[in-house]
């Protein structure tokens, strides 16, 4: 699955940034629309990242379409991200 960053820092670089995540890194490098991509392989991993929503997003597919993530892989990456907003507000 296709993974864009979307944090404001990285937006102005124009050089790829790796980012460890477990054992494994992510090359994240501009596509031809301009977004800071890469491409993660292990679900576990999809899911980390997607549990901080304002930092990683699904990347859409050609069609504009969200690129397919399990309804409750989704869902659970939403709480994930909720629960850790709360918490440093607290």
């Amino acid at each position: 699955m296709q993974i864009e960053c979307i944090l404001k820092e990285y937006q102005d670089r124009e050089e790829p940034f790796t980012v460890a995540l477990g054992n494994q890194e992510y090359v994240f490098s501009r596509d031809p629309k301009g977004r800071f991509v890469a491409t993660v392989g292990l679900e576990s991993h999809v899911q980390a990242f997607l549990a901080r929503a304002d930092c990683y997003q699904p990347t859409p597919d050609q069609d504009g379409q969200e690129a397919p993530v399990e309804e409750a892989d989704r869902s659970q990456a939403k709480h994930l991200a909720n629960m850790r907003r709360r918490e440093k507000a607290a």
